[in-house]
């Protein structure tokens, strides 16, 4: 949207829902934890804004290529997508809807590729702290979207912002940036004087293995800070050169967080470089063969050597390629919290493992169940969902040394050609 270069690749990303609908509460600044009814991706972008101190609202964007187009009046009316977006309060304790809010939006066909931007007026439900539910339904196709929220005190820093694509100063609510994108930032009538914008260095490093005993990344580390005075104007932002993640807030002291930007790799987060294939080899490589595929002239050639070496033909290194870099894809798709997908324990797992058998949420736990009921020898990995500034989608995984039998098993079969599911 702020930038139309995007890489390609040829790897297409497959959305399972099961992980989709258990992914944890979106982010009040990137639309986490949409899930679907159907295969169909509509994968709305979701955020709360508070643009004076007595006016809320709910802002989506969608795709309108993902849309159904149907004529709701006979022939010669023209066709048109019906979306009903709704938002109530939910008691988790007594399972009841405390409050909803609801409307129905038309838009007649012409560019289908164009994002979808409109909001939802909650007012009068300023002062509301709980749970939040939004439901998004593209009625000519009776796919109904849920996300999970709340609305609360801590995350009121993050909704007196809203990022801007500068060339038709519309919302740009993406979950991520790409280095060189341009931003505009509009902010709240609450703020005054100044503005914060704090840049922070992504970590690099992945997870160990999960029979370690604990997990060595890199922590979050602060680059620089800048004091912006405001007159009403949206703030430009300034260039951004490499993987960065970017913190605007309206206190310099606040504990909570303030509206995250995370800027990854141009075409994030499908795979468009022989680097981006050789890192995800970290964890089925040796220490010297990973420090040789670092240090290849071509990345991509050595990328794919590495598999040719560890299968009969090409065919199989093909197949057995595409099944592990679809793992990656798909980890950054569903698993990006401060840092690239692939690098979170739920990513690690995921690449490794694959998809699991079930997924059940437990508090600010996710348990994920590989094997079938009737199987003894069933896997589970605990993940904790971390509380921090930066990313309300970062889990880390419980370890434990029993699970290093069934490792060395996976990345085995993974050495040997033949992409491992459990």
């Amino acid at each position: 949207m702020v930038n139309n270069r995007r890489g390609i690749s040829g790897i297409v990303v497959v959305m399972f829902s099961l992980l989709y609908a258990c992914s944890p509460v979106i982010s009040d600044s990137a639309g986490k934890g949409i899930s679907s009814t159907k295969d169909i991706n509509l994968d709305p972008k979701l955020q709360f804004y508070r643009p004076s101190r007595g006016a809320l609202a709910l802002y989506y964007s969608i795709k309108t290529s993902k849309l159904l187009y149907a004529r709701s009046a006979g022939e010669g009316t023209p066709m048109q997508a019906h979306l009903k977006v709704t938002c109530y309060g939910f008691d988790v304790n007594t399972q009841q809807t405390t409050w909803e809010v609801s409307k129905e939006y038309f838009k007649i066909k012409r560019n289908t590729n164009e994002n979808w931007i409109g909001y939802l007026d909650l007012s009068d439900q300023v002062d509301y702290t709980g749970r939040v539910v939004v439901k998004i339904e593209d009625v000519n196709r009776t796919n109904t979207y849920t996300a999970f929220s709340n609305l609360s005190e801590s995350r009121l820093e993050s909704q007196y912002f809203l990022a801007l694509d500068p060339a038709t100063e519309q919302p740009n609510l993406d979950q991520h940036y790409f280095i060189g994108d341009s931003l505009k930032i509009t902010y709240s009538a609450v703020v005054q004087d100044k503005v914060w914008i704090n840049f922070f260095e992504i970590p690099t490093v992945p997870p160990p293995p999960p029979f370690y005993e604990k997990s060595t990344q890199d922590p979050m580390m602060e680059v620089r800070r800048v004091e912006v005075a405001i007159d009403g104007s949206p703030i430009q932002l300034p260039a951004i050169e490499k993987e960065t993640l970017i913190e605007v807030k309206s206190s310099k002291n606040s504990i909570y967080s303030g509206l995250i930007l995370p800027f990854f790799y141009e075409g994030y987060p499908r795979l468009t470089t022989g680097k981006n294939m050789i890192d995800p080899l970290v964890y089925i490589s040796t220490k010297e063969e990973y420090e040789k595929l670092k240090n290849a002239e071509n990345p991509r050639k050595a990328a794919e050597n590495f598999w040719l070496t560890r299968c009969k033909n090409k065919e199989q290194a093909r197949d057995v390629l595409g099944a592990f870099y679809k793992r990656v894809e798909e980890s950054n798709k569903f698993f990006t919290y401060y840092g690239e997908g692939w690098k979170s324990d739920r990513g690690m797992v995921y690449i490794i493992f694959g998809k699991p058998e079930s997924v059940t949420k437990r508090g600010n736990e996710e348990i994920w169940i590989y094997g079938r009921e009737i199987n003894t020898t069933r896997l589970s990995f605990t993940f904790s969902q971390q509380r921090n500034n930066f990313s309300f989608n970062h889990f880390t995984l419980e370890r434990n040394s029993g699970y290093r039998a069934t490792w060395d098993l996976a990345i085995n079969s993974w050495r040997n050609g033949r992409p491992f599911s459990y």
